[in-house]
């Protein structure tokens, strides 16, 4: 299942949610756009939030990829992570069933469990990616020569190189805190914004 909680144009800010979802009999129409949204080709499966157009709550629906009305593009050349398969949505009068709606959802605060979670997962993604990248310039310094000797000779590169680590360090221990506190459920959504 794939969560969407960010949206063309405004990013996660929830109190600019265009997606709206209109309470017909038996269900709700769903119309907007979500952007960036990881593995929504894969699963075929989505939890939607929009708007009630007669409540003005933030709502959660159960929607699935083949119904009527439902789009999804690859967003191709892109810089994220390229394993994560990040789409475009789009709901065009997509009919939900009543009972396809969150019943318990009525604000976007209940995706602070699931921001909680992705967030502290994208730490650890970024630390390894750091890691990726230390290793390469690693590769590279040491066999690009200037002057006839590695450029990982000159003082100046190795300075760059310490930094680089130490920062990785610091990435590290700061994901390495952050989970821990997550595992205890002590970790606050400010503290995880952090990573």
């Amino acid at each position: 299942v794939s969560t969407q909680s960010t949206w063309e144009d405004i990013g996660s800010d929830a109190s600019n949610l265009k997606t709206e979802a209109k309470p017909v009999e038996g269900g709700y129409i769903l119309n907007g756009n979500k952007r960036w949204i990881g593995n929504a080709l894969r699963g075929g499966h989505l939890i939607v939030w929009a708007r009630n157009t007669e409540t003005k709550q933030i709502q959660a629906f159960f929607v699935e990829t083949k119904w009527k009305g439902v789009r999804c593009e690859l967003i191709k050349r892109r810089l994220a992570v390229r394993p994560l398969l990040n789409s475009e949505l789009h709901f065009d009068n997509v009919f939900v069933p009543a009972e396809n709606r969150l019943a318990k959802v009525n604000d976007f605060s209940a995706t602070n469990n699931i921001l909680k979670h992705s967030r502290v997962y994208t730490c650890w993604n970024v630390v390894g990616l750091c890691i990726g990248v230390y290793d390469t310039a690693i590769k590279y310094v040491t066999s690009r020569k200037q002057f006839n000797v590695p450029i990982s000779a000159f003082q100046l590169t190795q300075e760059k190189l310490v930094r680089m680590m130490g920062t990785i360090q610091a990435s590290l221990a700061l994901s390495w805190r952050i989970t821990k506190l997550y595992e205890r459920n002590a970790a606050s959504i400010g503290q995880i914004a952090m990573c």
